[in-house]
């Protein structure tokens, strides 16, 4: 499986709707998540999950990675979250019940549209 992060993805397209990235905060933290959106380019793979990078936004702009969230494709069903200590925890609480409803449409769009870009580059469409 090869997973790369959507914004690579259609780096080459004019596409530029919320580039996959989902920004978040943990209760009662002021500190800035984002969850950057990895998906399968591989146009034999028939995989049906994504990647989510979570990574803490540090004062100087940059990203510091914290973990990943493996989430099923079409339900949304979280598979795994593995992160660094103490996160591990923040994010199995932050997302106990899912990820928010407003990533799915994205995410959805997102997918579709990495299919479509495989589909074009190996003269499926």
């Amino acid at each position: 499986m090869s997973m790369y992060p959507y914004y690579t993805i259609i780096k080459e397209s004019n596409y530029d709707e919320n580039a996959g990235f989902q920004y978040f905060a943990f209760p009662g933290s002021q500190d800035t998540y984002v969850a950057v959106e990895h998906y399968c380019t591989n146009p034999n793979c028939e995989c049906t999950s994504l990647i989510l990078e979570i990574n803490r936004v540090m004062p100087n702009g940059k990203a510091q990675k914290i973990g990943d969230i493996t989430l099923r494709f079409p339900d949304y069903k979280i598979e795994m979250i593995e992160a660094k200590a103490p996160y591990q925890a923040k994010l199995k609480r932050q997302f106990k019940q899912g990820i928010p409803e407003v990533w799915k449409s994205y995410i959805l769009q997102h997918r579709n549209h990495v299919r479509e870009i495989i589909g074009a580059v190996n003269g499926d469409i």
